[in-house]
């Protein structure tokens, strides 16, 4: 079941449509789980680190027990990548800044949380640090594909059950 945003154009029947879609999910139980292990004073001193929510992203939509399809995490930009990085690299740091600009922000759900940002009490650590996560792992260079054997015509059945092994 896919997650979209308000007034998405992708949006179809085939999954639910909430106020800033998956995104805008994240950042409301990041807030609220932050609130919650801060409220403990022994956690005073915790904190969100890019990495291990890189890390977390990275099992729970790459990893491989992950059970999401490909874009199932989107973030809708009003530009491409490449317009708002400019000339050089792209840098995910930038990226994260960018996406984050009310003028930069395609859909009107997650957009209309950033202007009540306030009212709903969300942090505004907790969403640079997923947005810088969110970059990171969406820039990251995919793993080359790994071409799957060939089971020569004449080969014995150890082979076979070897080159299925492999392929598993």
């Amino acid at each position: 079941m896919k997650v979209y945003d308000v007034r998405d154009p992708n949006g179809t029947d085939d999954g639910i449509i909430i106020i800033g879609g998956l995104i805008g999910e994240l950042i409301i139980t990041f807030t609220c789980l932050l609130d919650y292990i801060l409220a403990s004073p022994q956690n005073q001193n915790f904190f969100f680190s890019d990495e291990s929510i890189e890390q977390f992203l990275n099992d729970l939509f790459g990893g491989d027990d992950s059970q999401f399809p490909d874009n199932y995490c989107v973030i809708n930009l009003a530009k491409s990548i490449e317009e708002l990085a400019g000339e050089g690299e792209v840098q995910p740091e930038k990226i994260a800044k960018l996406a984050r600009d009310p003028a930069n922000i395609a859909d009107f759900g997650l957009g209309f949380m950033f202007d009540v940002q306030k009212e709903l009490v969300l942090s505004t650590d907790v969403i640079e640090v997923l947005y810088r996560a969110i970059a990171k792992v969406a820039l990251k260079k995919p793993r080359d594909l790994i071409p799957i054997p060939e089971v020569p015509e004449d080969a014995d059945d150890d082979a076979k059950e070897e080159l299925a092994n492999q392929t598993e």
